[in-house]
């Protein structure tokens, strides 16, 4: 994850610029896509077997849990 930068990037076919609603907390997101559970579903969902690959398309159909607000930036802010 990036955060402010001063300046506007240029991203490539391998990297994947995620714009999330204001109510979920980046950290809890990126947690959760690196857990376990998340690893799991990511790899149900890609392509390839040496060199996996997992297109924004089927990343947008990835089923993150939501919880409520307090809980999810608690988990996001690791508190």
């Amino acid at each position: 994850m990036v955060e402010g930068l001063s300046k506007s990037v240029n991203i490539n076919q391998d990297v994947g610029l995620l714009r999330l609603k204001e109510n979920c907390h980046p950290y809890y997101v990126s947690g959760f896509i690196n857990s376990i559970a998340g690893k799991e579903l990511t790899s149900q969902i890609g392509t390839g077997q040496i060199n996996p690959f997992l297109g924004l398309g089927k990343l947008k159909k990835l089923m993150i849990p939501i919880f409520d607000q307090d809980h999810m930036n608690k988990i996001g802010r690791k508190d």
